[in-house]
């Protein structure tokens, strides 16, 4: 899912659309809101003109502050952090006070919204994004990527996963018409790696993609270190913050190993044709067509298949990169393809791609057809693609630097120009059910990890 701008290049995407305001409201200080009409303006007072203070220096935990970047020259929102005995801050979760929609499709819709606290902060709450996804249609996207974001949680321990998206709460509600809804409820993030690379400019891509690739190595290690598969890795996915940093998102294709454990190279998990063209890897299109008894199982190199397709267009040097194959029979061209019948030549060279002999060989190692040798974490690692001028590595205190990521408050980084409120002041009220007080499925979730964590006995109505 991607919590950021629309993309410019048209893509196909498991999970998008539909837009409303449920009209269930919870007890307590909620029940009190019951129009948005007379609310104040979500502007804090400041345009992106008015005198902004800019970061000096490096950002804590050594993350990047770039010179220029769209969302520069704007700092921290209005949103007050809270103290630490502050007891009414992080109560529950919502209502959520609509700013505006960020991305919408037919079945669902992703909006940038402020967490209102319980009521208690009419103008000024969190900044926050909510995937809202129809129960009804996008029922088997939930199911999987509810699934995946608890095996998460649990292999996370007391600190989330690095460069991995995290998902703050599972909430239901119905809308006006009764259809019933599920609201994801995540931080805000700047746009995603499609955003990049269809209209930042191109030497900013240039300065951080090496960064961004470890980054994207790092969280699919972390997934597949708790039992998870992505399947569905592609530049609208991988997410951007407001410090240059990616995560990686969207979990609504992936597979998650039901005995607990991870996932490895050596182990065989799913048949199923999921995920997206053209970042579907030979071994995943092989089982199309065929009867369940001769499917083939997958491992965990098809995302480290869709990470080397990732990088292809990162490394392009064009405004608008294209993928490595636009049909199936370019990519059956490549699983072909031998560089002797060609006089040497790559396929890459063949097709007019010229890339410098580093970028080349990370490329082969990872869109590599044969699955025991296609490239994994540990040679992924010590690459030379990675190394920096400095003598350092790329991957050099990743995980710390992921980890110190994990720690900026939820909402803090948000420029006050992306929270002006357009279009109608919808009040979204979903709640949280109890574990046994739900009519069928219950698809809600309060993640123990996150800013509700401590409070579950409060929250679940």
């Amino acid at each position: 899912m991607a919590l950021s701008s629309p993309t410019l290049r048209a893509s196909p995407s498991p999970i998008r659309g539909g837009v409303s305001s449920p009209s269930r409201v919870p007890r307590g200080a909620l029940a009190a809101i019951t129009n948005t009409a007379g609310h104040p303006d979500d502007r804090d007072g400041r345009s992106a003109t008015d005198s902004p203070t800019t970061k000096k220096g490096k950002a804590p935990g050594d993350f990047v502050t770039p010179p220029t970047s769209p969302s520069s020259g704007v700092t921290t929102n209005s949103w007050r952090m809270p103290e630490e005995d502050d007891e009414e801050e992080d109560s529950v979760p919502g209502p959520f006070r609509k700013i505006r929609v960020i991305q919408k499709q037919p079945h669902s819709e992703v909006v940038a919204v402020r967490d209102m606290n319980g009521g208690l902060e009419l103008r000024r709450g969190r900044p926050m994004c909510l995937k809202i996804m129809r129960r009804e249609t996008e029922e088997q996207m939930i199911v999987r990527e509810l699934r995946a974001y608890k095996a998460l949680s649990h292999a996370g321990g007391s600190q989330w996963l690095a460069y991995v998206m995290r998902l703050e709460a599972s909430l239901e509600g119905a809308d006006d018409e009764g259809i019933e809804r599920v609201y994801f409820v995540m931080d805000m993030m700047d746009c995603d790696l499609m955003d990049v690379m269809m209209s930042w400019d191109l030497e900013l891509r240039r300065i951080h993609r090496k960064q961004w690739v470890a980054q994207i190595a790092t969280g699919i290690e972390a997934i597949h270190a708790a039992g998870v598969i992505h399947r569905d890795l592609k530049p609208e996915n991988i997410l951007v913050d407001f410090r240059l940093n990616v995560r990686i998102g969207d979990f609504g294709c992936s597979f998650v190993n039901p005995t607990g454990r991870g996932v490895s190279c050596f182990g065989s998990y799913s048949d199923e044709i999921v995920g997206t063209w053209p970042y579907h890897a030979p071994e995943v299109l092989a089982n199309r067509g065929k009867a369940p008894r001769d499917r083939r199982k997958y491992s965990i190199h098809v995302d480290y298949w869709a990470l080397g397709l990732i990088v292809f267009e990162l490394e392009q040097d064009a405004i608008c990169p294209t993928p490595l194959f636009h049909t199936e029979a370019d990519l059956w061209a490549y699983c072909q393809y031998k560089a002797l019948e060609h006089g040497g030549r790559s396929y890459f060279v063949s097709k007019g791609y010229h890339f410098d002999p580093v970028v080349e060989s990370l490329l082969k190692g990872l869109i590599e057809v044969s699955v025991s040798h296609r490239m994994e974490r540990h040679k992924i690692r010590s690459h030379e693609y990675f190394q920096r001028g400095d003598g350092h590595n790329e991957f050099h205190n990743i995980k710390k630097r992921g980890r110190d990521l994990n720690k900026v408050p939820v909402g803090h980084d948000v420029p006050s120009e992306r929270l002006k409120r357009e279009g109608e002041r919808d009040i979204y009220t979903p709640i949280a059910y109890a574990p046994d007080d739900h009519t069928g499925d219950n698809y809600s979730w309060i993640n123990p990890q996150g800013i509700w964590g401590a409070n579950l006995d409060n929250i679940y109505y």
